[in-house]
């Protein structure tokens, strides 16, 4: 069904070797956010917990709160029902204090407030990561560029720039020639911008 294809995708998302330290710490990022505004504005806990489910956007994190809501009303501790492995320990402990010391409100700001942080830190991270491999693609592809504005040029100039007379066979080999023999007019822009942007990039990281 698609419920339970929804479910399996979702599944495979938060396995993912980088997405999924970044979908789970966005996930508790909005958790502790929609919590905190909630429970700010009078809303009871689970009925907060109800509307924080179907925000997530995730179906294994709606199954969690699901649960949770269930041994809330059956008298159990949040952080005690919010034990899963998709639940960090550190954001259940924090709970926990929130709830023996009456500021889980605070709490639940420091929660949203840590793991916002946390990801941006994962976002920066990873688009420093990307920079140099995009950086070879644009090179890549202004060496194409380039390639395919020069290299017709070349090629009737190598034909063009021959005595008459002599054999076609002649002339293709001494085209070919002279197109191979002024390649590197074309890969020099694209390596050399891929090189310069590279250092650009990774020199200021060392």
């Amino acid at each position: 069904s698609t419920d339970a294809g929804e479910y399996q995708w979702d599944f495979i998302k938060l396995r993912l070797p980088v997405a999924k330290d970044i979908l789970r710490t966005t996930a508790m990022a909005r958790f502790g956010l929609i919590m905190k505004t909630l429970l700010n504005s009078g809303v009871g806990i689970v009925e907060t917990l109800g509307i924080a489910k179907l925000t997530i956007g995730n179906r294994l994190y709606e199954n969690v709160i699901s649960n949770a809501q269930d041994r809330i009303v059956e008298g159990v501790a949040i952080h005690k029902s919010l034990e899963s492995d998709y639940i960090p320990v550190l954001a259940r402990n924090m709970i926990a204090i929130g709830e023996e010391t009456a500021s889980l409100n605070q709490m639940l700001t420091s929660v949203s407030d840590y793991y916002l942080g946390e990801l941006d830190e994962k976002l920066e991270a990873l688009s420093a990561s990307i920079e140099p491999i995009l950086t070879v693609i644009i090179g890549v592809f202004v060496a194409g560029f380039v390639a395919s504005i020069f290299l017709p040029m070349f090629a009737i100039g190598g034909v063009t720039g021959l005595p008459l007379g002599l054999p076609l066979s002649d002339i293709h080999l001494h085209d070919t020639y002279y197109v191979i023999s002024h390649f590197h007019y074309v890969v020099a822009p694209g390596t050399i911008f891929a090189i310069f942007a590279g250092i650009y990039y990774w020199f200021p990281k060392i």
